[in-house]
């Protein structure tokens, strides 16, 4: 039987509860006298970073034996040496009979980036940075094999069922039952296999629409570190009190917000025909959707990114460099500097 999945994310230091409810497809499962094992890897088989067991309550407790319930706490100690990243977990149980086997599997995403800096890039995208669970109902899909499929929409949030096509009242035989399905590729195990591939189903599940903590964090990580890697100026968000310092974390937010865009709309960023390069982001389509809101956005932030780009690039402020470092003096530099200077140390 394919193990559940359920993906758990957090940032580097942070103190963090994670309710579990153990079942089986007869339902919730009692508890009482098992043994709860959580391991988190950098790699799938790999040694284990973070290790918990209920044998010490303060690491798993169960909160509700009897129906299956438990909590597993996740202190700062757990992730300050951990570098950000996707890690992979397995929660195991041994039953009263010893029997130890895995019951639930996922990502263990560690994210590096303050949630105020996440909740500011949420805001500013507005209806794009809002988080919605959608239920799509009765979904019809030609079935991979007769044990897998894949729906059309991917971080399943949770499968009702699948049901052949024929059966519009989901009377029958419920082919999920049983299973379990990855939310990242919207792929999804039957507990019962369909008899043919001629069969064609349908399917019930839940899916998370919007851009994700962890994409929002990943962008802002990435568009940091290339910011200083281009400008040569090291800085942190949130924390800048210097007219440079503000412009570099300036530079990087802009180039983030294209990413997140990006990540939102995919080919939807508005009816605007784009085909150009932006770093790594490459438009080459007639784009369409969501309209006013994208293409506003998109616009804004892109102008906002070159003229940051402009005024902080390696050419513009080479001028200040110093041989030693080869990083910027920043006490020297105030404002705007000549973009077309070529003086100074070359980078």
């Amino acid at each position: 039987m394919s193990l559940p999945v359920k993906d758990i994310g957090l940032y580097v230091g942070q103190d963090k509860t994670i309710p579990i409810s153990v079942a089986d497809s007869s339902g919730v499962v009692d508890i009482t006298n098992d043994t709860l094992y959580f391991y988190v890897r950098a790699v799938v088989g790999g040694d284990a970073v973070i290790t918990k067991d209920s044998d010490t309550v303060t690491e798993i407790e169960f909160t509700d034996a009897e129906n299956g319930a438990a909590a597993i706490y996740l202190v700062p100690a757990d992730t300050t040496s951990l570098d950000m990243g996707k890690y992979t977990y397995e929660l195991w149980r041994t039953d009263a009979s010893a029997k130890t086997k895995p019951i639930l599997t996922g990502y263990f995403w560690i994210y590096s980036i303050a949630p105020s800096m996440i909740n500011a890039m949420r805001e500013l995208l507005t209806e794009a940075g809002e988080l919605h669970i959608l239920k799509v109902i009765d979904e019809t899909v030609n079935p991979a094999t007769l044990s897998v499929l894949y729906t059309s929409r991917r971080r399943l949030t949770g499968v009702e069922g699948v049901w052949l096509l024929t059966d519009d009242t989901h009377s029958g035989t419920n082919y999920y039952t049983g299973g379990g399905f990855d939310a990242d590729s919207g792929k999804i195990w039957l507990g019962t296999p369909l008899a043919s591939l001629i069969n064609r189903v349908r399917v019930s599940y839940t899916w998370e629409s919007g851009i994700t903590d962890g994409a929002i964090n990943w962008h802002l990580w990435a568009s940091r570190n290339y910011t200083i890697s281009y400008t040569g100026i090291d800085f942190s968000y949130g924390a800048e009190t210097t007219t440079v310092g503000l412009g570099a974390e300036g530079m990087a937010f802009s180039r983030a917000m294209i990413g997140c865009i990006l990540s939102v709309n995919g080919a939807n960023v508005a009816q605007m025909g784009y085909n150009f390069r932006i770093d790594e982001f490459e438009i080459q389509t007639k784009l369409w959707g969501e309209g006013m809101i994208a293409e506003a956005l998109f616009t804004q932030y892109r102008m906002q990114y070159e003229e940051w780009k402009m005024a902080l690039g390696k050419k513009g402020y080479s001028v200040v460099a110093t041989p030693e470092t080869r990083k910027y003096d920043l006490d020297s530099l105030v404002g705007w500097t000549d973009s077309t200077s070529e003086g100074g140390e070359g980078f």
